[in-house]
């Protein structure tokens, strides 16, 4: 078992975090840091335990694990928890750490949480046949389409799986990008067709009247342009559009193949359908829109660029930015 875990900066500045409790927060990152937890993000141990290794009493500790569950955060078993973003983010997807996730799934007694594993990675662990434990979802409409992007609601189960190898590099990629998840936080903020420290030759202008030359042999391509004009009618009071540069294209493209490899659409129409209906929820927001200050006292400056990046774009998916899902 590793030895240490890893806490992005940004992990404080997620508009969940902000609204916990300090105990809360201690309660949150102790279950990912504590010596229990094993590398499938599994740990058996009493509400007692918890309360006597943080210091918190048991009904905060009761209080804090209830809320967690139905932001989708963990799922719990009696006294076993899971915390259903923690190989995304604590692991890796080599072969060899992959074939041994597998073996440890087999020693989890909990069924309920099994289940939770199978249906959150199963490009890792072979999905169960039939659901014992189903997911609650929420479909979003818009105009006459009917929903299949399956924003997850209360108690949802993250079902985003771990990409392949290339996949992964673009999220790399991403995170090591120079455009900052908060980049456009603020009305002062600068809209972010480019950094200003990122020469241009590094992050070229792209031609979107031009086929993506990045699309793979046998793949439907990422249509762009079309994407961008549906999120400047869907969403006109946040900002256009104006340049469309290589970083930003790399992470649409990134997000086009994510949810067509994930069977949320099949060809480009639909998958045009698809980002419609993900900025008619986008446009649900009362934070997102920036009709709702953060507790700093900002407003949040939201464009399409940062919808994108990954964790943005998954966060967004998850209701993480919308009240009646992180209630």
């Amino acid at each position: 078992m590793a030895e240490y875990r890893t806490i992005r900066m940004a992990f404080w500045n997620d508009p969940f975090v902000e609204e916990l409790e300090a105990g809360e927060k201690l309660l949150y990152l102790y279950l990912f840091t504590c010596p229990h937890t094993n590398n499938l993000g599994v740990l058996e141990v009493s509400r007692r335990k918890i309360a006597f290794e943080t210091g918190l009493d048991v009904a905060t500790v009761n209080a804090g694990l209830e809320k967690l569950e139905k932001a989708g955060k963990i799922v719990t078993d009696a006294a076993f928890i899971l915390l259903t973003r923690f190989i995304r983010h604590q692991t890796t997807t080599s072969p060899k750490i992959a074939h041994a996730l597998k073996g440890m799934l087999a020693g989890v007694s909990s069924g309920k949480l099994r289940h939770a594993l199978c249906l959150g990675y199963p490009s890792i662990f072979d999905a169960p046949a039939s659901s014992g434990y189903p997911i609650d979802t929420v479909s979003i409409g818009y105009h006459n389409h009917t929903d299949t992007v399956s924003i997850p609601y209360r108690d949802h189960i993250d079902t985003v799986g771990i990409p392949p190898a290339e996949e992964e590099e673009e999220r790399e990629e991403e995170d090591n990008s120079t455009l900052t998840t908060f980049e456009c936080l603020s009305e002062s903020a600068p809209l972010p067709d480019a950094t200003a420290s990122e020469p241009e030759e590094k992050n070229p202008r792209i031609d979107l009247d031009r086929p993506d030359p990045h699309t793979r042999p046998g793949e439907i391509p990422c249509p762009h342009k079309r994407i961008i004009e549906v999120y400047e009618a869907i969403l006109p009071e946040l900002p256009r559009v104006r340049v469309w540069r290589a970083q930003q294209a790399s992470d649409l493209r990134a997000r086009w193949r994510e949810k067509l490899r994930e069977g949320k659409f099949s060809d480009e129409e639909s998958g045009v359908d698809y980002f419609r209906r993900f900025f008619g929820y986008v446009r649900r927001s009362e934070f997102l829109m920036g009709r709702r200050s953060g507790r700093d006292g900002r407003t949040f400056r939201n464009c399409l660029a940062w919808m994108v990046k990954a964790k943005n774009f998954d966060g967004i998916v998850d209701g993480k930015y919308h009240d009646q899902e992180v209630a």
